[in-house]
């Protein structure tokens, strides 16, 4: 099981969003409404079942992520590449239990959520509680990592609905969401694989606890002490903030990767294995 540590972002940002349909919807017709409630409610239990067995070796891969982003992304891609569709399937629009709304109208109403998205992830991008220190002290750098994100997330729910669509007419449906599961492990484990630096997998180390620098300052005046610790302290504020952008700059890379390959290998898995 997992820590709360690492879906916590992904909840928080999963009722952000939620909220925000709920508030579109309520624009719709009230079998569009009732279809799109009904959405959510099952995108929610499927969310809640990550904890099951079959997921075990996403949470192996999961568990080395250091980062709330990138926890956030290891969640959100899982959520849309492997819940979203299976639940729209189940819930295909046009056929039962939901002859209305029509295909086409459903369609429309699906992607127009996307400015939500966009709207989300920019109040997630300074919710330290969701995105940790970057919302303190890196925040350009926060909206350039969700800007990032929100592009996978996007090209993965349009991904999701035609999968959703191949899965729907599946005669042998079990076996191609088994291969889907795998296939979205696979792109969390080989993107981990990467030569990455060891800050990006590893659990938080308290880069920021205060350090002791070796500085001998029994023979000067206090007034050079003053200087000398002022100096010092500068010196290994500068390079942490280096070391940490680094990271940074490293993580922006991993999240385009994960969405990269999570698109990639679904996208192969499920025309490969369909009947």
């Amino acid at each position: 099981m997992l820590s709360i540590d690492f879906v916590r972002p992904f909840d928080k940002t999963y009722d952000l969003v939620t909220l925000r349909i709920r508030d579109r919807a309520l624009g719709l017709t009230p079998i569009e409404n009732a279809w799109l409630e009904c959405l959510i409610r099952e995108f929610q239990q499927e969310r809640n079942k990550w904890d099951e067995s079959k997921f075990t070796g996403y949470r192996n891969e999961w568990k080395r992520l250091r980062f709330n982003l990138s926890r956030l992304a290891a969640a959100a891609y899982l959520h849309i590449s492997y819940d979203l569709p299976r639940v729209i399937a189940d819930q295909w629009p046009g056929k039962s239990p939901w002859q209305m709304p029509p295909q086409m109208r459903a369609t429309s109403i699906f992607f127009s959520l996307d400015r939500d998205f966009l709207d989300v992830f920019s109040i997630v991008a300074k919710d330290s509680a969701i995105v940790g220190l970057p919302a303190y002290f890196l925040s350009p750098f926060s909206r350039k990592l969700l800007r990032s994100s929100t592009h996978w997330v996007l090209l993965l729910r349009r991904a999701a609905w035609q999968h959703a669509d191949q899965l729907r007419q599946s005669t042998n449906r079990r076996y191609v969401e088994e291969r889907m599961l795998t296939a979205i492990t696979l792109a969390l484990k080989d993107v981990s694989d990467l030569p990455w630096s060891i800050g990006t997998l590893l659990p938080p180390d308290d880069a920021f606890a205060p350090a002791v620098v070796p500085v001998w300052l029994s023979e000067l005046d206090h007034f050079w002490m003053g200087a000398a610790s002022t100096l010092a302290l500068g010196l290994m504020v500068a390079y942490l903030g280096r070391k940490r952008w680094k990271h940074y700059d490293e993580l922006s890379d991993f999240i385009e990767e994960l969405g990269l390959r999570t698109h990639e290998y679904v996208s192969i898995a499920i025309p490969l294995f369909q009947p």
